[in-house]
């Protein structure tokens, strides 16, 4: 039992925090203190290099 309460309790507060309803109140806006991460880039993707032959297989 400990463990449901303490899932209904974190998510009830990440519905907070996301300013979703929770148990028929009204939406409340997020906190202003919330920072979404920024945006990462994919790296540049590499080459094999100029001398680079396939794979032998061995036929």
């Amino acid at each position: 039992m400990r463990v449901l309460a303490a899932v209904e309790t974190a998510t009830g507060d990440a519905r907070r925090l996301l300013g979703i309803v929770v148990d028929g109140q009204g939406a409340v806006p997020p906190s202003a203190g919330a920072v979404v991460p920024a945006a990462r880039r994919r790296p540049r993707r590499r080459g094999l290099g100029p001398g680079f032959q396939g794979i032998r297989t061995g036929r």
